[in-house]
């Protein structure tokens, strides 16, 4: 009420053109717009701690696979935020994601060659990747091996569950997969 009619000293924040009206107006609009943005920055985020925990082993669709309650999420995240990539098993991220820090640019939900498991390929270069992989998981990543001009690593948390670390590409433009893989079909 005190507002109603601008008074310098008691609603210095109120603009002259606008009307108390007008501003609340706008007011509101302006609390929906980033209640509404801290809302989807807090679902993508649940997204990608979904992806995150699955890449480093601390969670497994193969453990939950038959139960609907922790599936269903995982199958809807892959339907709504990422499409198929043509004549391979990846799926591209249909809007910005990112893990640990690196931009996502291919995900393989179920299988990468025989392996069988979750991972993702990033624009990041082996060495920062595998940095931040150990430190996520609180390990060391030692089981390396260098093989065709690439390097590999693993860690293996369990039965069925190796965390891995592929270098895809190098130089400039480098390239790393890592994820947990259950296990290799013979």
């Amino acid at each position: 009420e005190i507002c109603r009619v601008r008074r310098p000293n008691v609603c210095p924040f109120l603009p002259v053109h606008l009307g108390i009206e007008r501003f609340m107006k706008l007011t509101h609009l302006s609390a929906a717009v980033v209640l509404a943005s801290v809302a989807f920055s807090n679902a993508q985020a649940a997204g990608d701690k979904l992806f995150l925990q699955l890449a480093t082993c601390q969670e497994s669709w193969l453990d939950w696979k038959n139960i609907p309650p922790k599936m269903t999420p995982f199958q809807n995240r892959i339907a709504t935020d990422l499409r198929a990539v043509e004549g391979t098993a990846g799926y591209a991220p249909l809007k910005p994601m990112s893990l640990l820090g690196f931009n996502v640019v291919e995900v393989y939900p179920g299988s990468v060659g025989m392996g069988l498991g979750f991972s993702v390929v990033v624009d990041a270069g082996f060495d920062n990747v595998k940095t931040s992989l150990e430190k996520q998981v609180g390990k060391r990543i030692t089981e390396c091996s260098f093989q065709e001009n690439t390097r590999d690593c693993g860690y293996s948390f369990a039965e069925k569950k190796t965390l891995t670390l592929t270098e895809v590409t190098k130089g400039k433009n480098a390239k790393t997969l890592f994820g947990c893989y259950y296990y290799y079909e013979k």
